[in-house]
Formats: C-alpha cells, structure tokens, sequence
C-alpha cells in the first residue's frame, strides 16, 4: 500500500563546510569565503574558538606583538570570518557525513541538514581525562579540580585560591599549561605548583619555558605525575607525587595533554583513523592530497589530523593549505561545479518524485509526494540546475 503524504524538508547548501570553530576551521573559511566560496562552520560549542579560546596570553601568532588573550583572538577572527559572510553555526554537533554522488549530505545531532561538494574537518581535541583526577571529580566536580582553567574561577575564586599560603597545582607541559601557570603566579598570594611527566624544554615553546624556570612564584616538579587528590570539608586540599611528596594546594588545573574531538562519529561516517583516533590523511589512504581523507572530497587541517603539530599557528596554516587542496581535489573533478547539484542523486532505492524550490536563504527545499512506509528512509532527490 502507497501512503500519500508531505513532508517539508531543508538542506543547508555550501560550496564548503567547515566541522570545527578553531584555528583550523575558521582560518579554512575565511579563506575559502575571500574567493567567493559559499562556506559554513559548524561548531558543536556554543562559541568557536577551540581549545585555546581559554588561553590567557598568546605571543607567538604572527600579528600580535604584545600578544592576545584566546577569547580575543577569536574574535579578531569571527570578525574577519563575518566580513566575508561565514556562517558559523554554533551548539551544532555533526551526527554523521554521508557521500551521495558527488556531495556530502551532512547531520547534526539536532536534525538539522547541510550539504556540499567538499568539506573540512578540523574539530580539533578535547582534555585527556585522567583515572586520578576523573576520580576525585565525581565527588568533587567545580570544588577545586579542573580542566583547564576556567576564567569564571579566576573571577570569584580567587580569595579561596590564595588560602593555606595560596598553593595551587598545575599538570601539564603544553603551551595551554605554561601560560595558565604565568597567569595564576601573576595573581598576588598564589604560587604555582606544575607537575610535568617529562622535562619542559621538549615540549613547551622556548618563550614560556624562559619565563616560567625565571618566576618566583612557580615551582616545578618535572618527571612527575600525581597519584592521589586529598579533600577537605567538600574541597581539595592536597595532591601527592609518585616519589611520595605530599603538596597542600587550593585548586588542581589539569592540562595533562588531549584526545581527538568527535573520534566516534568520524569513524561511523567511513573516516580512516589511527591507533589514537586521529584522521589519516594523504599517503596514509592513497591520496595525492596532503589534507584529503579516506572519503573523497573531505579533507581534515589541524590538530585531530594524524602527525599534525599541535600548535595554534600551524593549524590555521592547515587550515588555508586545505583551500588548496580542495581547488585541486574540484580540478580533478570537472563534474562538481561550485554550488551545484546534479538533476539525480540517487540514496538508496525505490525513488520517489520531489518537487524542489529554493529558499531566500539559498537553502533548498523539497516536499514528499508518495512514499512507502516500508522504504520511508529510501529516496531520489530530482533537483533542478541552479
């Protein structure tokens, strides 16, 4: 039986789709709406930025001399990105990608639907949780230990913070860390404590590593890592070291490294991943291109690529070189016009007849004739030449 009915689809349409408001993903846009591109940026957060949105002082990124703070960094860059008329669609999760002839059909967690002939994953990487601190955090969660360092705990927790002589911990040697320790041993009565697995000259850029071994209030406790979190009255009071030092302290901030953002969805939507969980890309899966990844026409730039450096520069360097491939990937494929959709896509089986109009918006939009409602998921789009 035939069951006659309508329903009101939309598809977002782009000439590039850009998953990831960091570094990588906005220096991408900008650069692909400057030669006329047709571009969004879909962020799963409610503001872009990435992980180093929450950094207190960047001092290497060309431009800055006096250096900027994360937040207004990234709003350089919106600023930049809405000059060439970017959508950047915040709180907008990706679901899955699914390659339909020559388009990838795109959906967020929220239902929402994008299309276009090429994207970019840059979704960057999230904290590494830790067994110590994932511990301590269920019972103890926003009461002295955290990822990062949130600014709002700056704001109104600073008296607490500078109790018991003003001891606070810090775990990690990346940039994020180093800069997040000059900032609390900038606050009077506060002294830094940073544990490092390692050594920090081999991981930690040269600037930092100079003024951090040259302050007073920052001690540092290389190859070491932490065992144990103490609390009292509902709030840390104290961590211990594998050599058995035990450390009073305020607060715990942990930097302890990061794991690629979004692995599982990458994953399910036929993306080549390492060991890791980062997206192989170029001769990691065949491709001439640097930056393509395992599914034609997507390409992946900074920080979740697999052998990428992890530094804010280079992402938004990856993220523009992903421009380039995507003029070389649509060379190679003179079939795929910018925002263009062939009359005929073919999903699964049993087509249906649509009829389609375009939206003020230059979404696309189409209404359901007939379906069967055993193949209610199994459709052909009929859409017209732009």
């Amino acid at each position: 039986m035939i069951v006659k009915f309508k329903k009101f689809i939309k598809i977002n349409k782009y000439d590039v789709i850009v998953i990831g408001g960091g570094a990588a993903g906005m220096a991408a846009a900008v650069n692909a709406a400057s030669e006329k591109m047709k571009v969004a940026v879909l962020e799963a957060k409610p503001q872009p930025g990435g992980g180093a949105r929450e950094s207190w002082a960047i001092e290497n990124v060309i431009g800055f001399p006096k250096g900027v703070t994360g937040v207004e960094f990234y709003k350089t860059i919106t600023d930049q990105a809405a000059k060439f008329d970017v959508h950047i669609q915040t709180n907008c999760a990706v679901k899955k990608i699914e390659t339909i002839g020559n388009h990838k059909f795109i959906t967020a967690e929220n239902g929402e639907k994008f299309m276009a002939p090429t994207v970019i994953v840059a979704t960057g990487l999230e904290p590494k949780p830790l067994p110590v601190i994932e511990k301590f955090l269920e019972k103890f969660i926003d009461k002295g230990v955290y990822y990062g360092m949130p600014p709002e705990v700056i704001k109104t927790k600073t008296s607490r913070l500078r109790a018991n002589e003003g001891n606070v911990a810090l775990i990690g040697a990346g940039n994020s860390s180093g800069q997040a320790a000059l900032k609390l041993a900038s606050i009077k009565g506060i002294t830094v404590n940073m544990v490092v697995r390692g050594v920090l000259d081999t991981v930690m850029s040269h600037y930092l590593v100079a003024q951090i071994r040259s302050h007073k209030h920052i001690k540092i406790f290389e190859k070491s890592n932490i065992v144990d979190v103490k609390g009292k009255d509902d709030w840390c009071s104290a961590i211990k070291l594998d050599n058995g030092t035990e450390i009073p302290v305020n607060a715990v901030f942990s930097y302890a490294g990061a794991v690629p953002e979004a692995a599982e969805w990458l994953k399910a939507s036929g993306i080549n991943l390492d060991e890791q969980g980062f997206v192989k890309t170029g001769k990691e899966v065949n491709s001439e291109l640097k930056l393509e990844t395992s599914v034609h026409g997507v390409f992946c730039a900074g920080d979740i690529r697999s052998g990428s450096d992890k530094r804010i520069q280079v992402a938004a360097g990856e993220g523009s070189s992903a421009i380039s491939n995507i003029h070389a990937y649509m060379g190679n494929h003179p079939e795929i016009k910018s925002y263009y959709t062939p009359k005929q896509i073919q999903l699964k089986s049993n087509p249906c007849k649509y009829a389609w109009q375009k939206a003020a918006d230059g979404s696309i939009c189409g209404d359901r004739a007939s379906l069967s409602p055993q193949t209610s998921k199994d459709f052909m789009l009929s859409l017209p030449d732009d």
